[in-house]
C-alpha cells in the first residue's frame, strides 16, 4: 500500500470525520471510498484479455513472449484484477488468481 500526505483545507477533516461516522467507516476508509469514486480502476476488457491470453499461449518460449506476459500482468494490475499470467517450470502458462480484486 502506498502511503500519502495530504494537508487538508481548514474545516475539511470535520466534514470527512462526519461523513465517516454516517458511513459506519474509518476516516482513511472514507477517503479511500470517495478517491475510488472520482478515479475508478481502468476496467479490462474480457474478451479482450481472452485473445491476449491466446496470443501468448501461441507465441514460442523466449524475450518477446516474456515481455508480452509482463506487459499483460501490468494491464490486469492497473484494471485492479488479482489474476496474473505465468510461465511453469515447463515453460506452459498458468492463470494464477481469480480475477477481481473485489
Amino acid at each position: 500500500m502506498d502511503k500519502v500526505i495530504v494537508r487538508l483545507p481548514d474545516g475539511m477533516r470535520d466534514r470527512i470525520k462526519a461523513a465517516a461516522e454516517r458511513n459506519n467507516r474509518s476516516m482513511n476508509a472514507e477517503i479511500v471510498a470517495t478517491l475510488e469514486e472520482k478515479y475508478p480502476a481502468p476496467a479490462i476488457d474480457r474478451a479482450v484479455l481472452g485473445w491476449a491470453i491466446v496470443g501468448l499461449l501461441n507465441m514460442p518460449e523466449g524475450p518477446e513472449r516474456d515481455a508480452a506476459i509482463a506487459n499483460l500482468n501490468s494491464k490486469l494490475a492497473d484494471a485492479g484484477m488479482t489474476m496474473r499470467v505465468k510461465p511453469d517450470e515447463g515453460g506452459k502458462l498458468l492463470i494464477d488468481g481469480t480475477g477481481d480484486s473485489g
